[in-house]
């Protein structure tokens, strides 16, 4: 019988790996798709994929979140988590149950392809068919198109 080394890390080192091996997967996926498609084509096939899994995500945190409120503010309050654990950095400019703005200034998506930012729009739309089913997610400004800020709204549909 053989044997090899047995390596270790913290489960924190490996969740970390694990999550920046992920986001590399994730990009190097849609960069392909996005070569080889068009961005557009690129959009039309995995903009539904990303909002699904947003929604699915959203059905099994929600089990624990148990947010029941149907509103601008639990959509953009469901964002604004998964952003914090992205790293994403801003501000909320509006909050009423009818809107919610906020503006982003330091993310770490900022140099990516724009179709990552498209994508992650979707899953946040998938998101709000659960928790904000008669509103939406728009995104209105982006710094992979060169703004100095990223911008996204949430209001009724």
């Amino acid at each position: 019988m053989a044997n090899l080394p047995k390596f270790e890390v913290s489960p924190q080192e490996g969740a970390a790996l694990m999550s920046d091996a992920m986001v590399k997967w994730w990009l190097g996926a849609l960069g392909t798709m996005t070569h080889v498609m068009g961005s557009e084509n690129a959009m039309k096939a995995y903009g539904p994929v990303m909002r699904q899994i947003g929604k699915q995500n959203m059905e099994e945190l929600n089990k624990k979140l148990n947010i029941n409120s149907n509103d601008a503010i639990a959509l953009g309050s469901v964002v604004n988590l998964w952003e914090d654990m992205m790293g994403i950095q801003g501000r909320i400019e509006e909050a009423t149950p009818s809107r919610v703005v906020k503006v982003i200034t330091a993310c770490p998506f900022s140099k990516a392809p724009h179709e990552a930012c498209q994508s992650l729009a979707c899953a946040c739309q998938g998101m709000g068919d659960v928790v904000s089913p008669g509103y939406k997610f728009n995104p209105t400004h982006f710094m992979t198109k060169g703004d100095q800020y990223c911008r996204w709204v949430v209001e009724k549909k």
